[in-house]
């Protein structure tokens, strides 16, 4: 709470000395919300939310495998709006929701394939390759963190609850991606208009760039994109940055998880991206992803094909995840 206040006394009289910037930062948002975040999330968040509102889940293996589903598929705010929705639902302890909340953190296919693969990299496998490792990372994140917390018990601490909602599910779910997508959208228009400060100030060179990955991931990326390796590029998926963060963290009170312990498990999570995409940014796969030489012909579908194992493997470990979390029968006397 000080630093927040800390920081925003330094902001004030930096959006005065520095208005032209920070206008332009704004502008500069409002062209990369309506050009590459909503169209790209909002879709996968609205039908994220019809899924998970119109889906019957009455347990807590159910809803777990659900929400990690939903956030392969939806992207970084769909885990921690399940894992919230769930718990108000009554699927989840306090304590089970915290671990899910901690792990179900990674990029969608919208923001990796379309935003990074497509529109920044010109490259469709790039952006499938970025998906798979991150889920992948996703995944080995939420071993480690479960694997810290201690596994999770076999009977639910808390009664499922129902009722309470009077509109349509499908009204209700779009109404609620509506409602996190403006969310999504004013954390970015924010940051964005900081690294404008911030640019202004030292230019948009080194400084910015790590400014950039470590404040907002698709400026962050944008950035990223022509300088970088792969490596690097998918550590900044995993990272998220602190918009994502903040986004996130708006959840966190419900399960009263610390800023210290989000930020380490999202510090780990982008080291395993980093050293997931290493054998990618050899120069093999750089000449395939390139697509310019004789090998490249030869080995054309290697991005993709990786991709989808890495997928596949992540699916094979959700499914064992799916078991443990499982309730187990009671004998019968």
């Amino acid at each position: 709470m000080y630093i927040a206040a800390a920081g925003a006394a330094i902001l004030m009289p930096l959006l005065l000395i520095r208005s032209e910037d920070a206008a332009r930062g704004v502008y500069d948002g409002l062209l990369l919300c309506g050009g590459t975040l909503i169209p790209a999330l909002f879709p996968f968040m609205a039908a994220a939310e019809i899924f998970a509102s119109c889906v019957p889940c009455k347990t807590r293996g159910g809803a777990v495998l659900l929400t990690f589903i939903l956030s392969f598929a939806g992207g970084y705010p769909a885990g921690a709006r399940c894992t919230s929705k769930f718990f108000s639902r009554g699927l989840l302890d306090r304590r089970q929701a915290s671990m899910l909340f901690l792990s179900c953190f990674n990029t969608g296919p919208a923001f990796a394939v379309t935003a990074v693969g497509i529109m920044m990299r010109n490259s469709m496998k790039e952006g499938l390759l970025l998906w798979g490792i991150n889920a992948l990372s996703c995944i080995i994140t939420a071993l480690g963190i479960w694997t810290i917390y201690g596994r999770l018990g076999p009977e639910l601490s808390c009664a499922v609850r129902s009722g309470g909602e009077s509109r349509p599910a499908a009204v209700s779910a779009v109404s609620s991606a509506l409602t996190g997508m403006m969310t999504v959208c004013g954390f970015t228009l924010l940051f964005t208009c900081l690294l404008q400060i911030l640019a202004g100030f030292f230019g948009k060179g080194l400084l910015y760039t790590v400014a950039a990955a470590l404040f907002e991931v698709t400026n962050g990326c944008l950035a990223l994109s022509s300088r970088s390796s792969l490596c690097i590029l998918s550590a900044c998926i995993g990272l998220g940055g602190l918009c994502v963060w903040a986004q996130n963290m708006s959840f966190a009170k419900e399960f009263g998880i610390s800023f210290r312990a989000y930020a380490a498990a999202r510090i780990f999570q982008a080291a395993v991206s980093f050293t997931l995409a290493l054998p990618f940014s050899s120069p093999l796969f750089t000449d395939v992803f390139s697509g310019e030489d004789v090998l490249t012909a030869e080995f054309t579908s290697a991005g993709a094909s990786a991709s989808v194992g890495i997928f596949l493997l992540t699916a094979v470990i959700a499914g064992l995840l799916y078991k443990i979390c499982s309730p187990k029968k009671k004998a019968e006397n």
